[in-house]
């Protein structure tokens, strides 16, 4: 039989061998890990400190954001207290000897997402944030709203923070037509948050404007509607700022009244007749081009290139011709039906009648100004441009 005493000193065994054990909160769709990525700041290789990758994604302390970035443009002082984070911006952080010392081997608890308030300078902002070892760990790629824009390089495992120019800098930006419109609210907002970052925006077909790049156009940026058309730029591109951005859907769009009673890929070839159908022309419009596919792989190609045809150079006036009832139907994104009044979209394109519509984005070489350019490229995978993106119905890519 054990006696008390025994029965007590077992206690204190299994309490001392307890409280060694880590403890780890864990959702079962949370996977969090102690970073490997390097991380460099305007080109400089710093230290790590503690860093932790957080379902795909690298996060590090608050107070070492602010003492990595304390020398740099985008500078900004930090304090804590009742559960609020209060970030100043253009305020030089003052170490504390919070910061991490070095980079763990391991941490003990995770208590998943914070429940502490972050402000802006007086302003709150909706940033990831968890809870690790009773410290905030925040998403380094949300640090664009103090003026760092953050990039990965997979190729080195290396996190690289990119600080605002503090002196004025304007970038051409040549975006495929159907980006425009929310493009337009993603610059202001763009505008709003990096004064000094003065955003100009030239669009038009993905093809035409690989061709006014290539004949000296000039500019900082390139999006296109495909990667055909960014393939074309691949010596006038910063190789390692090539990123996949957003997808779009096909729609076969007709006017409000609809006289020919078109409701299919397949009675635009029987019922358009004599009449015009509106497409894009297809070696400068991706939209033209994924049209002429899914006819191809309806095997009605020759009874579509038999018609009445627009051969529009943007999807812009493809549309344009559609709302105003100069063609009897014609073929644009859904981003574009959606933004348009007079027109119904009456079919969508299955996924494999046609390759995928992706739209990449990359920094021209050429480009003066690429700092500021990989800032913009960098905000519109920040939380609020791809807000915009899916209020406008894309989809993202990442």
């Amino acid at each position: 039989m054990y006696t008390k005493k025994r029965i007590f000193t077992l206690l204190m065994v299994v309490c001392l061998f307890a409280a060694v054990i880590p403890t780890v909160s864990l959702a079962a769709d949370e996977t969090v890990s102690v970073s490997t990525q390097k991380l460099t700041v305007n080109g400089a290789p710093v230290d790590v400190f503690a860093s932790y990758n957080i379902n795909g994604e690298n996060y590090l302390k608050i107070r070492d954001i602010a003492f990595i970035l304390k020398d740099t443009a985008a500078r900004f002082s930090v304090d804590y207290a009742d559960g609020a984070v209060t970030i100043m911006t253009n305020t030089a952080y003052a170490p504390t000897g919070a910061e991490s010392a070095a980079k763990p081997a391991a941490y003990e608890s995770f208590d998943g997402v914070s429940n502490d308030t972050v402000t802006i300078d007086g302003s709150p902002v909706a940033f990831t944030v968890y809870k690790i070892d009773g410290s905030n760990y925040f998403r380094l790629r949300d640090f664009a709203a103090v003026g760092a824009a953050a990039a990965y390089d997979a190729a080195t495992d290396t996190a690289q923070l990119t600080t605002a120019p503090s002196a004025p800098a304007t970038l051409l930006v040549h975006a495929a037509a159907s980006l425009k419109s929310t493009f337009d609210s993603v610059i202001a907002d763009f505008g709003a948050r990096y004064p000094n970052i003065k955003v100009e925006l030239n669009t038009g077909g993905s093809g035409a404007l690989v061709t006014q790049i290539q004949e000296g156009a000039g500019g900082d940026l390139f999006f296109s509607a495909d990667q055909a058309n960014m393939d074309k730029l691949a010596d006038a591109i910063v190789t390692d700022t090539r990123v996949d951005l957003l997808k779009n859907t096909l729609v076969l769009i007709v006017p409000a009244n609809n006289t020919k009673g078109i409701t299919s890929f397949e009675d635009v070839v029987d019922k358009a007749g004599s009449d015009v159908v509106a497409i894009g022309e297809a070696k400068t419009v991706p939209a033209g081009d994924r049209a002429r596919e899914v006819y191809t792989y309806l095997g009605l190609l020759d009874k579509l290139e038999g018609l009445t045809l627009t051969l529009d150079d943007s999807v812009t006036k493809v549309l344009n011709h559609v709302a105003s009832g100069d063609a009897v139907a014609g073929f644009v994104y859904s981003t574009d039906a959606a933004s348009a009044e007079n027109v119904t979209v009456v079919a969508t394109a299955p996924d494999a009648s046609h390759a995928p519509i992706i739209y990449p984005g990359a920094v021209l070489r050429e480009s003066a100004n690429q700092d500021a350019a990989r800032i913009f490229l960098a905000y519109l995978s920040s939380d609020a441009a791809r807000a915009r993106f899916t209020a406008a119905g894309f989809a993202l890519v990442q």
